[in-house]
């Protein structure tokens, strides 16, 4: 909010006016999301989230938990520092150049720790994904892929959580993988959220 100094009233601030329409363009195309993350769990067996940027951290807009009784959680409406874990990286990985590095910088990296990330998100961005092994919580794997917009501007990601012991080897993963990238590419084909 900000303060009118003319009136002494209280009025929208331009980032509050941003999220209400972010939120409006989400609301219209959370059906689509919904139904694709439901298809994903149900395929997985695995928590499948839909996650955007918001600021300098990304946001839970929509999840589907998974029926395991040992499972991850994740509910819409949770956020997280925009650095670490899949969801972090695979947004990090296909923002714009200058977006990215002013959300690096604003970390205040050691260098040879901001080298590292600048190698990972290269790789991510050239393999289409990124995973994470107990990045945000011990024991948690996540695999996550973007969801671009029809400007080919990244909208979101799609995100699979998993109990580290269900993705404990390369073809679980391998699998998790290829179905996160798939229900990506499904939201990317109609219109996805921004």
């Amino acid at each position: 909010m900000v303060e009118n100094q003319l009136i002494g009233r209280y009025s929208a601030g331009p980032e509050v006016v941003r999220l209400a329409d972010n939120y409006r363009e989400e609301a219209l195309a959370q059906g689509e999301v919904r139904h694709r993350l439901e298809q994903l769990s149900q395929d997985t067996g695995e928590l499948a989230a839909y996650l955007v940027q918001s600021s300098d951290e990304v946001l839970c807009v929509e999840s589907v938990e998974s029926a395991h009784i040992l499972s991850c959680s994740y509910a819409a409406g949770r956020s997280r520092p925009l650095l670490n874990g899949a969801s972090a990286r695979a947004i990090l990985a296909f923002l714009p150049d200058e977006e990215r590095d002013d959300h690096l910088a604003g970390h205040f990296l050691r260098p040879e720790e901001g080298l590292t990330i600048r190698a990972d998100l290269e790789a991510i961005r050239e393999r289409g994904f990124a995973t994470s092994s107990g990045a945000l919580a011990p024991g948690v794997w996540g695999a996550s892929a973007p969801v671009f917009d029809d400007g080919g501007r990244l909208a979101g990601v799609v995100t699979t959580m998993v109990p580290l012991e269900r993705a404990a080897t390369d073809e679980a993963r391998a699998d998790f993988i290829s179905s996160t990238r798939q229900a990506a590419a499904d939201l990317s084909q109609v219109a996805a959220p921004v």
